[in-house]
């Protein structure tokens, strides 16, 4: 009997467990369960990349770990110069960094197309999930516990639309089904960023570029955009008096829940230190002394100015933007499920940014940041794999069939065919 591939089943477990942990709300030892849980998977990351090492030392790991290791190691730096260094300091250290080990994971665990379908396959799953969630909740069958943030799993859906937009390019039914649950969930939610977010990304989807298709789009997205800002649940969330205009919305007349107020009050702060900032995890120090009700910003642009200053800020959003373009590069090279995965990390990017206005996705490793660097690092290694074999052709003995960059498209690759995988089938010269 062959081994499973522990690291494609890691990669699966990481958009299941977005999902389960909602299901899940209880305590340990002073932690909730997602915080356990994102714990146990920077862990078990570790332990199986110490372990493909060990056992495949030639083994290629295709995502860029060094560029973005040079932000992650300024940000361990940051501590040096907190205020008062304590647990909250390291743990947001670690929630922050802890998805480039997913990244790093994924590019040495995925070398197949099937290997990569799977982990869209998994997505699907944990969007069921969700929906059953929100389903749940607002049919009364358990408490609708909004106000206190169960919100925050629409940033997942937002995630898992972008896969569905992508994978639109190859079966529309299927992708589109994916995008419309998002929405149903962000919708469903009252979730104001997310659910806008979730409306552009068809008009920056990469994977078209004819003019007329995303001027179609986008009349269609300006159509349903108006329909559900005045529906019943977002005019409350919009509007004091729960009713309320777009032109007033334009003006600046809507809910912030405290943003607008507190935001002058903590760029204020981050001014005196811009360069290097107050250092990771102090600004949930700050915030509660100009914002009571909360701990964080809800602005992650203004989070990494605050704790790691300009030279923080410029090494986040520039490497991102770098990942950004060198996602649109692959894409442009590749075919099949892996031009899919190359153009929803390009949509996972635009949703972070977009996320970044008004919430604080930065620190949301396990309900989005885990499953962009997964996908990320997954299209890098079967890409990366596929390369490797036109210059460094396998032994006709090999196990694994690497496919190559002339690969067909599936018919259905979120469907994919049942294969069998070693534990680490990857080991090359």
């Amino acid at each position: 009997m062959k081994s499973i591939n522990l690291g494609v089943l890691y990669l699966m477990l990481v958009p299941i467990g977005a999902a389960v942990v909602h299901f899940v709300d209880i305590e340990i030892g002073g932690f909730n369960v997602g915080g356990w849980l994102w714990i146990l998977y920077l862990i078990a990351a570790i332990l199986l990349i110490m372990a493909d090492r060990t056992l495949n030392p030639k083994s290629k790991a295709f995502f860029p770990i060094v560029t973005w290791s040079l932000w992650g190691i300024f940000v361990w730096t940051t501590l040096l110069w907190c205020d008062g260094l304590g647990r909250l300091n390291i743990q947001d250290a670690l929630q922050v960094t802890a998805p480039l080990a997913v990244g790093l994971l994924a590019s040495m665990s995925m070398r197949t197309p099937q290997q990569l379908s799977q982990l869209f396959l998994a997505t699907a799953a944990a969007l069921f999930l969700i929906l059953v969630r929100v389903v749940l909740m607002r049919t009364g069958a358990i408490p609708d516990d909004l106000e206190s943030g169960s919100r925050i799993f629409s940033i997942t859906a937002l995630l898992i639309g972008g896969m569905g937009l992508a994978y639109a390019s190859h079966s529309p039914l299927q992708g589109y089904l994916l995008w419309i649950g998002c929405l149903a969930v962000t919708a469903g939610t009252g979730s104001r960023t997310t659910t806008g977010a979730l409306l552009v990304l068809p008009i920056l989807n990469p994977m078209y570029k004819n003019a007329a298709w995303r001027g179609m789009m986008a009349g269609g997205v300006l159509i349903a955009a108006i329909g559900i800002f005045y529906s019943p649940q977002f005019q409350k969330r919009f509007f004091y008096e729960g009713h309320g205009t777009i032109a007033q919305v334009f003006r600046g007349e809507f809910l912030s829940f405290g943003r607008f107020e507190a935001w002058p009050s903590i760029i204020a702060e981050a001014c005196k230190r811009p360069w290097l900032g107050a250092g990771i995890g102090e600004v949930v120090e700050f915030v509660p002394t100009v914002w009571p009700e909360e701990d964080k910003p809800h602005n992650d642009y203004l989070r990494i100015f605050f704790e790691t200053g300009i030279i923080g800020s410029l090494a986040f959003w520039g490497t991102m933007l770098w990942q950004f373009f060198q996602a649109h590069k692959w894409m442009r090279r590749s075919q099949g499920i892996v031009r899919i995965g190359f153009g929803a990390s390009m949509l996972a990017i635009w949703g972070f940014a977009i996320l970044s206005l008004t919430d604080n996705v930065w620190i949301y490793n396990l309900y989005y940041n885990n499953l962009m660097f997964a996908l990320i690092g997954a299209s890098y290694g079967v890409a990366g794999a596929q390369d490797l074999q036109i210059s460094h052709p396998v032994d006709a003995t090999t196990e694994i069939s690497y496919g190559t960059s002339n690969e067909q498209p599936l018919s259905s690759p979120l469907f994919p065919p049942r294969r069998t995988h070693t534990l680490f089938p990857y080991s090359v010269g």
